[in-house]
């Protein structure tokens, strides 16, 4: 009995000691798309003066939006560490095509929006986790786990400029398996030996590869027509090669732009 109490009493001072490098954090932040790639164009169309037609490109990146993060990391000694980072990701709509002309019922655009539950593995290294304040640098991989990118696309057209036709369609976006960065460099201020606050810069790193792109919700005029859509024409499965063989609802897969720069704050407890 004497020998399985002072097991006992051993296992939990070695867990006391191992727990003194324990800490998790909560944080909330925003970030803007960067770097910006080509989302798509703004084109206008003057149907009585072609001169004074135009077209150019959209930049951007879906990244824009707000982050909320939990994350749980150890210490393995005042300079190095490992975390978990567990981030959910709300993005701003985005513009990502348009179209206008000098007929303001001839029009049409494309507004995307995600949201992702990511991963972030990380590797962290201060100057010094006893000091009041401190500065420190992380790295790791990102990895979305669950998301969608809803597109919403309205337009009106006409063949005659007399009567037209005005859709209005719903459509959710899901990637493959992919694989991103995260960076960030930032100061922790200890408010006591138990609680410390914090604000970083960061920037992500993210293209995600597409997998398939399902209409959730079409209109025309305002009535439905869903019942109307073949399953084919529903859902459209993206591939990285086409042939004759190919089957109608079959595209060439491209890859969707989530790169971000932006800040977070938040508070970190020690265990």
């Amino acid at each position: 009995m004497k020998k399985m109490i002072l097991s006992a009493a051993l296992f939990f001072a070695a867990y006391g000691v191992n727990a003194q490098g324990l800490y998790g954090d909560v944080s909330v932040g925003y970030g803007l798309g960067a770097p910006n790639y080509v989302m798509g164009t703004n084109e206008y169309r003057d149907f009585g003066d072609p001169s004074k037609n135009t077209e150019e490109n959209i930049y951007g990146s879906i990244g824009q939006g707000l982050n909320l993060a939990l994350t749980p990391g150890y210490m393995i000694n005042e300079h190095f560490g490992l975390e978990l980072g567990i981030n959910y990701f709300m993005g701003a709509k985005k513009r990502v095509e348009e179209f206008n002309s000098s007929n303001d019922k001839v029009y049409s655009f494309r507004d995307a929006q995600s949201n992702q539950l990511r991963l972030i593995p990380s590797l962290v290294v201060s100057s010094g986790t006893s000091n009041k304040l401190s500065v420190y640098a992380k790295g790791g991989l990102m990895i979305p786990v669950l998301g969608v990118t809803n597109i919403s696309i309205e337009g009106s057209s006409t063949t005659n400029f007399v009567t037209y036709t005005k859709s209005e369609v719903e459509t959710e976006f899901k990637g493959k398996v992919s694989l991103g960065f995260r960076g960030a460099l930032g100061v922790n201020y200890k408010l006591n030996d138990n609680m410390s606050l914090f604000g970083e810069l960061q920037q992500t790193n993210l293209f995600i590869k597409q997998d398939k792109n399902t209409i959730v919700s079409y209109k025309v005029n305002g009535s439905d027509i869903m019942n109307t859509l073949t399953d084919e024409q529903k859902e459209t499965v993206y591939v990285d090669k086409l042939d004759a063989g190919s089957a109608a609802n079959k595209a060439l897969a491209g890859k969707t732009n989530f790169n971000q720069f932006g800040f977070n704050v938040g508070l970190k407890w020690n265990f």
